[in-house]
């Protein structure tokens, strides 16, 4: 009995999972992707028992029977990656767990490890559905809104984290990391009010999925709520992606966000996000900083400059519209170039309430970002 798939469906799947195989474990059996037969499909899963991807791939069968074997990650994909686009034959393990695979003129026994030493994984189908139906372009969407948003480091472990607060009408995603925060919100019903911290990491691999499968609909599930087992299961098409959860306190972010504004700001996003990327060219020794200048009085609604260490400097002038009072504002050039990268709106709303509280931008109702300024001379 031989199973078959076509290389670019094999290696397609194979860069959905491989990548959350770890490369240095105390668990070698973690550097391996399991690989499955059943009904006439080829599933590929890989672990670092924090985040599990499960990938399912139509394949022909030749004879009965199923088989699952644990191959090495690494090795198994960067082969794949080398070989024709034609169709892969997979031949069950045998008594040793040595696979043969065959492409054309193209051959290898690959050495596996017993399937039944992989982690067991939560069951998908059995966990309780939060949301349905989702369009993955939509999730993804809200994903890239903030993801950029959670801290990078480990220094603070919840604000590596992404919260999700589902209700009746909302899907409430926030990111922050102590120097900004990014929240969108996504109209969707709940089938019951929760709130999930889930790592960013991990809401990564879901937005990889979500982009490989923009036109499937998507579905937000919870296994094991309430124990230290609970996970967070996305089914998008043929990919689950589950994800354990941090049960830690979140930070209240809302009292982060200024409730009011002394001067507002109607920009072009891409005149301000061009500007903004200019002024970093002459912000680069100076950690970034760049200054904002807000006036309805003057030609030029708003200006952005900034300066070298070495005195060179640099602005840009851009017109919108602008209500209020003239403020002089300070702010690090590459959170606002993440934030306003991420929009896909025309235009920009700039709230500014003093020169020492946060800068807020927000597209619509659907979004708000918030940047902590920065004094100039201590960047």
């Amino acid at each position: 009995m031989t199973t078959q798939t076509l290389q670019t469906a094999l290696m397609a799947g194979l860069n959905l999972v491989a990548p959350v195989a770890p490369t240095t474990t105390t668990l070698p059996i973690l550097q391996s992707i399991l690989v499955a037969t059943h009904d006439d499909a080829l599933t590929l899963t890989a672990t670092d028992l924090q985040t599990a991807i499960v990938h399912t791939l139509p394949a022909g069968t030749n004879g009965d029977g199923e088989w699952a074997v644990a191959l090495p990650a690494r090795l198994f994909t960067d082969w794949v990656k080398t070989l024709p686009g034609e169709m892969v034959e997979l031949a069950p393990p045998d008594a040793t767990l040595r696979l043969r695979a065959q492409c054309g003129a193209v051959a290898a026994e690959l050495a596996g490890q017993d399937a039944a030493d992989f982690p067991q994984l939560v069951d998908a189908d059995a966990a309780e559905i939060l949301v349905d139906d989702v369009p993955a372009s939509d999730l993804a969407r809200a994903l890239r809104h903030v993801l950029y948003a959670a801290a990078a480091d480990n220094q603070h472990p919840i604000l590596a984290c992404t919260r999700l607060r589902f209700s009746s009408d909302t899907l409430v995603l926030d990111a922050a990391d102590g120097y900004r925060l990014a929240q969108y919100r996504l109209p969707l019903a709940s089938r019951r009010e929760t709130t999930l911290l889930i790592p960013a990491a991990a809401l990564k691999r879901v937005l990889h999925a979500c982009a490989k499968h923009a036109e499937t609909p998507a579905s937000i599930r919870l296994a094991n709520p309430g124990a230290p087992t609970a996970r967070a299961v996305f089914v998008i098409g043929a990919t689950v992606v589950t994800t354990a959860l941090d049960d830690s306190a979140y930070p209240d972010l809302d009292r982060v966000i200024p409730n009011y504004a002394v001067t507002t700001a109607i920009l072009d996003r891409q005149e301000l996000l061009t500007a903004v990327k200019r002024a970093a060219i002459f912000g680069r020794g100076s950690g970034q900083l760049l200054t904002l200048n807000v006036s309805p009085s003057s030609m030029w609604g708003c200006v952005l400059a900034a300066r070298t260490d070495y005195g060179s400097d640099g602005q840009t002038e851009l017109a919108g519209e602008i209500t209020g009072d003239p403020m002089t504002i300070h702010a690090n050039a590459h959170f606002l170039t993440e934030g306003l990268s991420a929009l896909e709106s025309e235009r920009v709303q700039l709230a500014l309430a003093d020169p020492l509280k946060p800068l807020t931008f927000t597209s619509g109702t659907d979004f708000t970002y918030v940047v902590m300024p920065m004094q100039a001379g201590k960047a």
